[in-house]
This record gives structure tokens, C-alpha cells and sequence, in this order.
């Protein structure tokens, strides 16, 4: 399967600006996909790349859950910096609104699941900002920016992709991210 077969599909589509918002015009995410972060920022990544995974990985594959890599990875950074991230309202804000008082369950389950693709789709960048990390810092942990099963993870991302119905509470989790990512925290 070719990288322009795998990043096609309604969700993707409905969130492409998103992506590029995220890697581009945050201050993590620049500093993550383009520069060198710093090892707070680092830490700052992992924690909300936990938070958000924890909140959905129950329902993802199990090749695509990462919720206890990246708490591991960043209680190991933590541990190597003496302190820890900042909170993150914007993190715990999201996963509170995927669970919402009075929601239907179809309601439920589409935010669920477009947070699910934003997870999931997210292992994608981290696998690349892996290599970089490796370069930059050695020392510092990298476990939960590996693929556990790549071929089962794109064919996951790629299902995910075709979902249409999912696109506003994708967005939602993107946006959220983007709040973390420009958070002080983050800077």
C-alpha cells in the first residue's frame, strides 16, 4: 500500500488542516516536528500524548494503544529532570467531554472514535519525531514513538480514515491538542 493510498478517506480529509495545524502553528508541535524541543516541551509531548491515549485505548487495537509507553516515557524523563509537566486544563477537558452527562451512545461513540483516529494517526508523527529525539538526545526515552505491529497499525489508521460521520469530534481532539500545545507548559 502506497503513503497516498493510506492518507486517503472523509476523515483525514475533514481534518487535513488540522494536522498541518498542529506541526506548524503550536509551539510544541513546531518545536516536536520541526526543531528541537526542549526537554520540558519533551516532557509536555509525552504527558499529553498519555492523557489523550488513556482515554480512548480501551476500544483502539492493541498494536495502537500507548497510553502506558508514553507515561512510562515521561515518568523516566521526569525522573531524569527532577520535575514534571504543568497541568494540561485543555487535556483533561477533552477527556471529560468524551463522556458527557446525557450523551446518546451514537453520540458517545462518535467521539470516542474521533479521538480514536487522532491517537491513533498520532503514532505516525511520533515515529518520525523518534528519529529526531535519537539524534538530538539519546538519553532521552523513545519507547512509545515505536511501532508495535506497522502493517496491522495502517491498516487500523486506513479503516479509521474512511469513517465520515466522526469528522467535528475528531476536530474537537485535534483542537485540544493544539490548546496543550500552546499552553505555557508547552513554551
Amino acid at each position: 500500500m502506497s503513503r497516498r493510498q493510506v492518507f486517503r478517506g472523509p476523515l483525514h480529509a475533514g481534518t487535513v488542516d488540522l494536522h498541518h495545524y498542529l506541526e506548524n502553528e503550536t509551539v510544541l508541535g513546531y518545536a516536536m516536528s520541526h526543531g528541537e524541543p526542549s526537554a520540558a516541551q519533551y516532557l509536555t509531548w509525552l504527558r499529553m500524548k498519555a492523557k489523550f491515549f488513556r482515554a480512548v485505548e480501551a476500544r483502539m487495537l492493541p498494536a495502537a494503544r500507548r497510553a502506558e509507553t508514553f507515561e512510562a516515557d515521561g515518568d523516566s524523563l521526569a525522573e531524569k529532570l527532577g520535575h514534571d509537566a504543568l497541568e494540561m486544563p485543555a487535556a483533561d477537558a477533552h477527556v471529560a467531554w468524551l463522556d458527557a452527562c446525557g450523551l446518546s451512545d451514537a453520540e458517545r461513540e462518535r467521539r470516542r472514535t474521533g479521538s480514536i483516529y487522532v491517537c491513533a494517526g498520532s503514532v505516525f508523527g511520533a515515529h518520525v519525531i523518534r528519529a529526531r529525539i535519537l539524534g538530538m538526545c539519546p538519553e532521552w526515552p523513545v519507547t512509545a514513538q515505536a511501532f508495535t505491529d506497522r502493517a496491522a497499525e495502517v491498516a487500523y489508521l486506513e479503516q479509521l480514515r474512511q469513517r465520515g460521520d466522526c469528522i467535528s469530534e475528531a476536530r474537537a481532539c485535534f483542537l485540544a491538542m493544539g490548546e496543550v500545545c500552546n499552553s505555557q507548559g508547552a513554551r
